[in-house]
């Protein structure tokens, strides 16, 4: 679900959740939320906050932070760092 939201800059707030279960009654679920907010003209910070829970190993946060640059009407310069959880599997 993407909100657009105009405060001092325009951006945009985007939410989202998932739940799954697999076979062997493991059940894990996770939920994220991300802001994009045009700073520059052509210039947008993405920030974002992934949680995950795992019934087995517990709950993890999952910080982002992403710049994105237009290099004319076609192309875009984009470049970012996040941390990722995945739990094990038996695959």
């Amino acid at each position: 679900m993407n909100i657009p939201l105009e405060q001092s800059v325009e951006q945009t707030l985007t939410l989202g959740t998932e739940w799954n279960r697999e076979q062997l009654n493991d059940p894990a679920s996770s939920g994220y939320k991300g802001e994009s907010q045009d700073t520059l003209p052509g210039t947008k910070v993405i920030s974002g906050l992934h949680f995950d829970y795992h019934s087995r190993f517990g709950s993890n946060y999952s910080p982002s932070f992403n710049l994105q640059q237009e290099l004319g009407e076609m192309f875009s310069l984009k470049a970012g760092i996040a941390r990722v959880f995945k739990a094990p599997n038996l695959y």
